[in-house]
């Protein structure tokens, strides 16, 4: 595959929807196109600033907090699509957009027990919910802090 047809490939995949320069490599390269070819295109896309990883990411990031899915959750699905971000890079967005971890944890938790029955002892109660936390990607916490 030329250039041309590689380049045209890749402005109708930015046309549907914006990628990170590892994911346009990767979906080029599915597509067929040279790893050579990939390289010139996605430098070339840079350089017009059609690519921009920094707002991709930090769009995706601001995404995942505001559907209040833990760090660690962001940490993995952005690594799956090329950045290796810090749990401290996560936690500087949380104040960007007004929101924090206590607040995300409380929701879940409340979310919990109105699944819950009345009938649990609250040690049944706590179990349930920290798995609920954990199996969302919550790590540390203290459980007694958030209940009410």
């Amino acid at each position: 595959m030329n250039y041309k047809e590689a380049a045209l490939i890749a402005v109708k995949l930015l046309s549907i929807r914006s990628y990170s320069t590892f994911e346009l490599r990767k979906k080029l390269v599915q597509k067929g196109v040279s790893e050579d070819i990939c390289e010139i295109i996605v430098d070339e896309f840079l350089e017009k600033k059609y690519l921009n990883d920094n707002e991709y990411f930090a769009g995706r990031i601001r995404y995942y907090l505001k559907q209040k899915k833990s760090p660690s959750y962001i940490r993995d699905k952005c690594l799956k699509i090329g950045k290796d971000l810090s749990y401290e890079e996560i936690e500087n967005y949380y104040s960007e957009i007004n929101e924090n971890k206590d607040d995300h944890i409380q929701y879940h938790i409340d979310k919990k027990l109105r699944s819950l029955k009345n009938d649990l002892d609250e040690f049944k109660k706590k179990e349930k919910i920290m798995r609920t936390l954990i199996s969302k990607g919550y790590r540390e916490f203290n459980i007694d802090k958030y209940l009410k």
